[in-house]
């Protein structure tokens, strides 16, 4: 449901027709390509037919710079991808021990709300990632991998028709869970306790960070009761 997407990018519009694992649904596709020297990111979200997909241009940032913050697009909750293409490294054609040697390549923050998610969300979130060729082809390359000598999916493809499962699922945990033991209690109380007045500088804060402001406080402290099961 993305033939109509206008240009630019034209790779979105290219997309239209594949079809994803059974299980997996998404509702949002962040797509990311570079012309020149910057990295341009627009949001696409996927309907469900007949309702068409919708566009939005999030930004761009600047290619190979280590910086995620997006500039001249709609960003209202401050999205950040990074992309550094650099890398020479990494498995060959015939060998996949060099894999850990390949230490460039793409990171993304992406907020909650930009899904439509609430600040405290526990749940689970399914993610698919993939390399589309400039033809529309759908290449070789997702996370998860797809087998050992797989050839490029081509346009349109059909993941039902690919060995292997071409999606994770990441489960998100109660925020105050500390030691992730499925439930907010003493146990955390007593782990953010004493990290307590740590920083970003110190061993062992950032579990207890809960706001992520590179401080344990009052306010994760706050947080953490709030959470109690």
């Amino acid at each position: 449901m993305t033939a109509h997407l206008p240009s630019p990018p034209g790779g979105i519009a290219l997309l239209d027709g594949t079809t994803f694992d059974a299980g997996f649904r998404p509702d949002a596709l962040y797509y990311i390509n570079t012309v020149n020297s910057r990295v341009f990111v627009d949001c696409v979200t996927l309907a469900t037919a007949p309702t068409l997909a919708s566009k939005v241009y999030r930004g761009s940032s600047a290619l190979n710079s280590g910086s995620g913050v997006l500039t001249g697009g709609t960003n209202p909750n401050q999205l950040e991808v990074a992309l550094d293409n650099s890398n020479t490294a990494g498995i060959s054609a015939t060998s996949v021990m060099t894999a850990p040697t390949a230490t460039k390549g793409v990171e993304l923050r992406i907020p909650f709300a930009d899904l439509g998610l609430a600040a405290d969300f526990s749940g689970a979130l399914a993610i698919s990632a993939c390399i589309e060729r400039t033809d529309g082809s759908l290449s070789n390359q997702w996370l998860p991998a797809l087998q050992p000598r797989s050839s490029d999916l081509g346009v349109a493809a059909n993941l039902n028709n690919t060995s292997g499962q071409q999606f994770t699922t990441l489960v998100v945990g109660v925020v105050g869970d500390v030691d992730a033991d499925g439930i907010v209690g003493g146990g955390d109380l007593a782990t953010l306790l004493a990290a307590w007045g740590h920083t970003s500088a110190e061993f062992g804060f950032l579990a207890s960070d809960l706001n992520h402001d590179d401080r344990v406080d009052a306010i994760d402290l706050g947080i953490l009761l709030g959470n109690w099961s």
